[in-house]
């Protein structure tokens, strides 16, 4: 049996369209459609469905935008793979591994599967990115507002960064942290305008967050930008926009095979476009099987 674990209000809301269209044109699946009923409901089907599912002869599809798939993957066991189609706003994960829905459906069909890799700690997993300060900001303001959910309806979810982006470029806030990594190594990081840990190259809805970041590695990549004057940020910003990341005296670039975080006190941060507060967090890379 395939199970179809859907998100319905993900990004444009095609992802209940998609399920039933996959229900109808492949019957051999057998498929059994699972809905979430309300924000952050993914635990309780993923739960509903492990109850029955059979890691001999059952799959797990997975339909709707990056914070529902990190949701599903921070809870599923690691020794189960999973399928995913996009249904989001921002889609970044499918950006960085493209896959039309026959794609999919074949690896599933000859059960093939890739290697990726996500980063986990105790209360979160990174499957794009983890972002303080600037990225934060833009999901806080893009939550509280409902031009989100016009612009979704338009398919132009995307723009969503692009327009709460402008509006972050003029904060004053800034966050300092300690970031301490796997020999033990620690390093103060005070008055920052940007922190970025990115698994995949893009986040925002396709903005290069770093060229070389990729779930094909071990390794997550840290971007970060000193806070400076509101020039010398959107010069940082557009860096970014841009490519021309190498280029920039501003950006700074880390990679780390694990890394701890700690933010003195709970701090506003965005895991896979999802808001949420950290404080005090170690991730270490973790390997998940895609249905690829």
């Amino acid at each position: 049996m395939l199970y179809i674990l859907v998100n319905p209000n993900a990004g444009d809301k095609s992802g209940l369209k998609k399920a039933i269209m996959i229900q109808k044109t492949y019957p051999q699946f057998k498929a059994k459609i699972y809905l979430t009923q309300c924000a952050d409901d993914e635990i309780n089907q993923l739960t509903q469905i492990l109850a029955a599912y059979q890691s001999d002869r059952d799959q797990l599809l997975i339909i709707g935008g990056d914070g529902t798939l990190s949701k599903v993957l921070f809870a599923l066991p690691k020794d189960i793979p999973f399928a995913y189609l996009a249904s989001g706003s921002g889609n970044d994960f499918s950006r960085s591994l493209p896959a039309s829905l026959e794609t999919v459906m074949e690896a599933l069909q000859k059960r093939r599967t890739q290697d990726i890799s996500v980063f986990q700690s105790a209360n979160h997993l990174i499957l794009n990115s983890l972002g303080l300060g600037f990225d934060a900001r833009v999901i806080s303001y893009s939550q509280h507002s409902s031009l989100k959910k016009r612009l979704n309806q338009l398919g132009l979810g995307k723009l969503t960064y692009l327009l709460f982006g402008i509006r972050s470029a003029f904060s004053r806030k800034s966050v300092s942290l300690t970031i301490r990594d796997a020999k033990g190594r620690s390093q103060n990081l005070s008055d920052l305008f940007l922190f970025v840990l990115a698994n995949t190259a893009y986040f925002g809805g396709g903005i290069t967050i770093w060229p070389e970041a990729s779930v094909k590695t071990n390794q997550l990549d840290l971007v970060y930008l000193e806070k400076g004057t509101v020039f010398q940020n959107i010069q940082g910003l557009l860096a970014l926009v841009l490519k021309k990341h190498q280029k920039s005296s501003r950006l700074k670039h880390e990679s780390y095979t694990e890394l701890t975080l700690d933010c003195y006190k709970p701090t506003a941060a965005q895991v896979d476009g999802e808001l949420t507060k950290i404080v005090r967090e170690t991730f270490t890379c973790q390997k998940r099987k895609i249905y690829l």
